[in-house]
C-alpha cells in the first residue's frame, strides 16, 4: 500500500479510522468508535468512523470539515504543512506535540524544502 500522510503529518494509512474504513468491517468501526469515544470524551458511533484521508476525494472524518490545518493548506494550495514558509505554526503545534512522528515527517519535508 502506498504511504499516505495528511496535511498535519499524521500517517493516514496507520489511522484506525482509515483502516476500519478500508476494511469495510462494521465491527472494526465499532471498535474504533468505542475507543475514541472513551479517549476523546465524544460519543462516536460506527457510522462516524469513515475516512480515506483528509486529502482524498473519498469520505473524510467529520472533523476534517472544521480543521484549521486542512483549511489553511487548501487556501495556500499546499501539499502539507512542511512546505509552508510559516512552518511550524500555532495551527499545527498541538499535532506536533501529541504525535512526534508527524513532527518528524513534516520537519523532514521542511528541511528538504530549505535546501
Amino acid at each position: 500500500m502506498e504511504s499516505l500522510f495528511a496535511y498535519c503529518g499524521l500517517q493516514c494509512d496507520e489511522c484506525p479510522a482509515y483502516q476500519a474504513t478500508i476494511s469495510e468491517k462494521i465491527e472494526e468501526k465499532e471498535k474504533v468508535a468505542k475507543l475514541w469515544s472513551k479517549e476523546f470524551g465524544v460519543n462516536f458511533t460506527a457510522a462516524d468512523i469513515n475516512c480515506t484521508g483528509c486529502k482524498s476525494k473519498g469520505v473524510k472524518f467529520s472533523h476534517c470539515g472544521n480543521c484549521e490545518i486542512v483549511k489553511c493548506n487548501k487556501e495556500k494550495e499546499l501539499e502539507n504543512c512542511g512546505v509552508c514558509d510559516d512552518y511550524p505554526c500555532n495551527k499545527v503545534d498541538h499535532v506536533l506535540t501529541a504525535v512526534p512522528a508527524a513532527k518528524d515527517r513534516l520537519d523532514a519535508v521542511h528541511q528538504a524544502k530549505q535546501r
